[in-house]
């Protein structure tokens, strides 16, 4: 039976442009937010509500609880498992879920990011050449969108690409790593072009898969497989991207936020 999601989710992923993850300082995280409201104001950036939760910086929380940011929480039945998951090896494990579910990108400091890529849920991951101008930021940021929207085809209508038995398990995860790896490399290409090194905003795309990190915790995968028959956008990649804008800031205003 076909089953109809609600209003508000519809909303939601038709409105979301990407889901902001606050991980730096709280400098860097106040200017990723005036940049993010501003380039979305009549969209919407969604925000984990636990990470909201947690911020605290009083003034950025309110800013952060208005539009164009909405606050987005797990599922019932699906928060409980994810926060079971090691922050050490997982980028912030609500962020990843929630990009999956609602098939967004997540945008956060670029500083954040590169600690973020070193765990084992990093399948793939490049840099900018040099300085991105801000339609390059936007470009990419929808140029995530659309990745994610190309994998969510492949992955929830190939039968083939679903997790497979424990003992497969190992194969499957490498094929998707080589899968991101292929997607990656060929779709942001235009990353290598940036060769000036004046200083400037850079940035930074990471590809996440949720899976690598749950085949190294045993019994989880089970726990997540039985999941999967009300939550199938969990097979998704998460796409990150890790943004630098301290002398974007320095250019057009001449101060921070």
């Amino acid at each position: 039976m076909l089953h109809i999601p609600d209003a508000e989710y519809v909303y939601l992923v038709k409105n979301l442009r990407c889901i902001f993850s606050p991980g730096g300082s709280p400098e860097r995280n106040a200017e990723l937010a005036v940049w993010l409201g501003r380039k979305f104001r009549y969209r919407t950036v969604g925000i984990p509500v636990r990470a909201l939760d947690k911020l605290p910086d009083e003034p950025l929380k309110k800013k952060l609880s208005k539009k164009p940011f909405h606050p987005l929480s797990l599922p019932d039945a699906l928060a409980p498992e994810i926060q079971k998951l090691p922050a050490e090896e997982s980028p912030q494990p609500e962020a990843v879920a929630l990009s999956l579910l609602y098939c967004a990108p997540v945008v956060t400091d670029k500083d954040s990011l590169m600690r973020l890529a070193g765990s084992s849920s990093c399948v793939w991951r490049k840099e900018s050449a040099g300085t991105v101008e801000d339609r390059d930021i936007r470009f990419n940021i929808r140029l995530s969108d659309y990745a994610m929207t190309d994998f969510l085809a492949r992955l929830t209508q190939s039968p083939e690409e679903g997790p497979p038995p424990a003992e497969e398990l190992p194969y499957w995860l490498e094929r998707r790593r080589q899968m991101a790896i292929g997607d990656g490399s060929k779709r942001y290409w235009r990353l290598d072009e940036q060769k000036n090194g004046n200083p400037g905003p850079h940035l930074m795309i990471a590809y996440f898969d949720l899976w690598q990190i749950l085949a190294e915790q045993r019994g989880r995968a089970a726990t997540f497989l039985s999941l999967l028959k009300e939550h199938p956008l969990l097979t998704n990649f998460s796409i990150w991207i890790g943004l630098s804008l301290e002398e974007l800031f320095q250019q057009t205003t001449g101060n921070r936020p």
